[in-house]
């Protein structure tokens, strides 16, 4: 499993670096912050919160003024559950988010999908490494609202999954996060 963070880390950086050329508009940069992922199945929790951290970059393109825009991006991070630190469902994805944004003065609101990609898991169970891998696929619905001081943002967005991942549980999760505008 450690073995994809560098490869999502590597891939997070490559977009750093050849994003940018090709941006003519000045909105291009990095997000991260805290996420809470639970799992529920048939409407219920399975187990805790995962908590963990998500890093990405973005790119906002205007439609026809500054009040309106699509915003995407390329996104890391984890989902699943957690009971205990020997009862667990860790889910690493690679994440093409896609939003329609409405920015009114520095505030905006935002609402949108997720394209998540699964590039590792751990399960442990009882303090035993598991194999039960969730599907490689899964796509969510998200809404969410931030401000702008200039560069910086924050924001915060949550995500509700529309697939079944892995024995009927779905991912539902909170972003809480900072942003900086790069170029």
């Amino acid at each position: 499993m450690k073995k994809y963070i560098p490869t999502s880390i590597l891939i997070v950086f490559l977009s750093l670096l050849f994003v940018p050329a090709y941006s003519q508009d000045k909105d291009f940069g990095i997000r991260a912050g805290w996420q809470s992922a639970t799992t529920f199945n048939d409407g219920d929790k399975v187990q805790g919160a995962q908590n963990s951290l998500y890093v990405g970059v973005f790119r906002v393109r205007p439609i026809g003024g500054k009040v309106l825009s699509w915003v995407g991006g390329l996104e890391y991070s984890q989902q699943g559950h957690k009971d205990n630190d020997r009862n667990f469902r860790k889910i690493h994805y690679i994440s093409l988010p896609a939003s329609l944004r409405l920015k009114i003065g520095p505030a905006h609101a935002l609402g949108g999908a997720n394209v998540n990609f699964r590039v590792a898991e751990k399960v442990e169970v009882d303090g035993e490494d598991i194999d039960n891998n969730s599907n490689f696929l899964d796509i969510a619905l998200h809404l969410g609202a931030g401000f702008n001081f200039g560069r910086l943002g924050v924001e915060a967005r949550y995500h509700w999954g529309l697939m079944d991942v892995n024995d009927g549980n779905r991912n539902k999760y909170l972003q809480l996060g900072g942003s900086i505008r790069l170029f």
